[in-house]
């Protein structure tokens, strides 16, 4: 059994990339699900007591929305419950989704933005009995930030984020995260730029595959094994573009759609670290006004009124 692992920033076209990977027989693509990684991957060897935990399943499985999609029944959640450590519990969830949506898959896929936090828990105490490969997604983050500005998040009616810096941090935050992993440890992360996905789907998606040592198998006839399709309505809302063709989707709406000022507080703030994969960003001069922005956008942060 392989897990492959991604990680990425919101909006920076995961959903459209494993939707077209669940298309094909070989894989099994789980729907986001946070919590799972928040409950029990960042506590990794923490043991969890029996009682207590088939509680606490009782209660994410219920009330978490992005969960509830995964329409974990009462006897697979008896099944879970006989893991001990959060490492465990959290590859039998991705186990038992595997066995009811796609039996015959040999490799699951799972996505979350915090699974960049999460690597030592896979290097350090990863059983034998599966491979783990990682994948991260980068978009240009001009692009994450215009898409984050224009789309409400599922479940919250409220929009991703509008703050520039944000997304220019997570963006910095995230290379961070990886370059200390690839210095830590064996198991490298492939990097897959979505821009060159977008370019040419299903060339990436071989190469992608081919890179990691995954079998792609034939594509199914099946759509209930699609992706999409296994979205809650809410994140159907925000993911319309998954099921038209990859081939074609604009990338850079942004250059129109944002400000100057708004491009070049992001450039400004990402151009040291990003250079390895968006050369054309380079740390621009900023008049008075955009540096007064900086430091207003940075006292939103300060002060907790925009959250990342």
């Amino acid at each position: 059994m392989q897990l492959l692992l991604v990680t990425y920033i919101s909006r920076s076209g995961s959903t459209l990339f494993l939707n077209q990977l669940s298309k094909f027989e070989n894989f099994c693509v789980c729907p986001e699900a946070d919590v799972l990684v928040k409950e029990f991957l960042y506590y990794p060897l923490k043991i969890f007591e029996a009682l207590a935990l088939r509680k606490r399943l009782a209660n994410i499985i219920a009330n978490d929305p992005k969960l509830r999609a995964w329409n974990i029944s009462e006897k697979e959640a008896d099944l879970i419950s006989l893991k001990r450590t959060g490492l465990e519990i959290f590859i039998a969830f991705l186990q038992v989704y595997r066995n009811r949506v796609n039996p015959k898959a040999s490799t699951i896929a799972f996505k979350a933005v915090e699974l960049a936090n999460c690597y030592s828990s896979f290097e350090n105490h990863a059983e034998n009995d599966y491979s783990i490969k990682h994948l991260a997604i980068l978009r240009d983050p001009r692009g994450i930030f215009n898409s984050q500005s224009k789309t409400k998040k599922p479940f919250k009616n409220k929009y991703f984020n509008t703050n520039p810096l944000i997304t220019a941090y997570l963006f910095n935050h995230m290379l961070r995260s990886l370059s200390t992993y690839e210095r830590d440890y064996p198991n490298p992360v492939l990097i897959l730029r979505f821009e060159d996905f977008i370019e040419d789907p299903t060339e990436t998606i071989q190469s992608v595959c081919k890179k990691l040592g995954i079998s792609l198998g034939n594509t199914s006839d099946n759509d209930s094994k699609s992706l999409y399709v296994r979205l809650p309505v809410e994140q159907k809302k925000i993911h319309e573009n998954v099921i038209k063709p990859a081939i074609g989707t604009k990338v850079d709406e942004w250059k129109t759609d944002l400000s100057k000022r708004a491009i070049n507080l992001i450039s400004h703030e990402v151009a040291n670290t990003v250079r390895l994969y968006y050369p054309d960003i380079v740390k621009p001069k900023i008049d008075l006004i955009t540096r007064l922005m900086l430091y207003y956008y940075k006292a939103r942060i300060f002060f907790s009124i925009d959250k990342y």
